[in-house]
């Protein structure tokens, strides 16, 4: 995930290659935290079939010819021999009635998510949320769905909550709908099947709202049924697939959800419709004040 190649695979290349002047010694990576390190910026390479993936893609697209190799086929074409799967859980787990390895395919899109933005895809993650804004906030306002309402408290509570909105929603949902639903965007998959699963996530996305409503987080009825709310979800949805395609980074479409979800409940009344009895408005509090100083004798 960070361009960086492993300092004891490159050694190794140089020695096999003849490439240096003294000849080198086959190495590998120490033991203990070096070896943690080194697995951590190198894991995009053990990952299974991305590696092959995006490099079959790379020739493809400049319409080079692919010739492939079965190494379990060397000795000559017998088709009683097959691959070995590395694990039970990678090649041998598969969904029922197909080939398809349900473990080995949501592993793969979850650690090719896993990755640093470069500075182009903050610029375009910016450029994604700034566009939700200038369409959502016109919308919300003429409806009068969202109101200019912030919420007062302490500043450990808003950080409280604000960190609670990064992980749930922003996170899970995120990592639910567009990382594990969608394929990686450098799959091998075409723009008309990449679509196709998009559509999919998004109306599953948007449907999950109110179902949530009517079970697990049933304070969010009626709020979950309004016409706006489901609108404005339908708009994030597409802002965070688009931006998901762009990037294929799971931190950027978290960041985008998650500051739109903490404007929305935080300044623009969100808290007072899902959650009312955090809301304590000052004009109770001093009408009740001064009844209880007019009773007094």
């Amino acid at each position: 995930p960070l361009g960086l190649v492993r300092g004891d695979w490159k050694s190794n290349a140089d020695a096999l290659a003849g490439t240096t002047v003294e000849p080198r010694q086959f190495i590998r990576a120490a033991d203990g935290t070096e070896n943690v390190l080194t697995a951590l910026t190198s894991w995009r390479t053990i990952l299974p079939r991305q590696a092959q993936d995006e490099l079959s893609i790379l020739f493809l697209r400049r319409g080079a010819a692919l010739w492939f190799l079965r190494t379990n086929q060397v000795g000559g074409t017998n088709p009683d021999i097959v691959p070995i799967a590395p694990t039970p859980a990678f090649g041998q787990w598969t969904i029922p009635g197909t080939d398809i390895r349900i473990v080995s395919v949501l592993f793969t899109r979850f650690l090719g998510a896993i990755k640093l933005p470069s500075l182009w895809d903050w610029g375009v993650t910016l450029g994604i949320l700034l566009g939700y804004t200038v369409i959502a906030l016109p919308i919300g306002f003429s409806q009068g769905f969202l109101q200019v309402k912030p919420w007062k408290t302490s500043g450990w509570r808003y950080g409280l909550l604000m960190l609670q909105l990064f992980f749930m929603p922003s996170l899970l949902e995120e990592l639910i709908f567009r990382v594990l639903m969608l394929p990686y965007p450098g799959a091998g998959v075409t723009e008309q099947q990449w679509m196709l699963w998009a559509i999919v996530s998004l109306v599953v996305f948007v449907i999950c709202h109110p179902l949530n409503a009517k079970t697990l987080y049933k304070s969010a009825d009626p709020t979950f049924f309004d016409p706006v709310f489901l609108i404005l979800t339908t708009l994030l949805g597409i802002a965070c697939t688009i931006a998901y395609y762009l990037t294929g980074s799971l931190l950027t479409i978290t960041l985008i959800h998650w500051v739109v979800v903490v404007i929305w409940l935080i300044v623009l009344s969100g808290l007072e419709k899902l959650h009312p009895e955090m809301i304590k408005p000052e004009g109770i509090t001093a009408s009740r004040s001064t009844s209880s100083t007019d009773s007094t004798p």
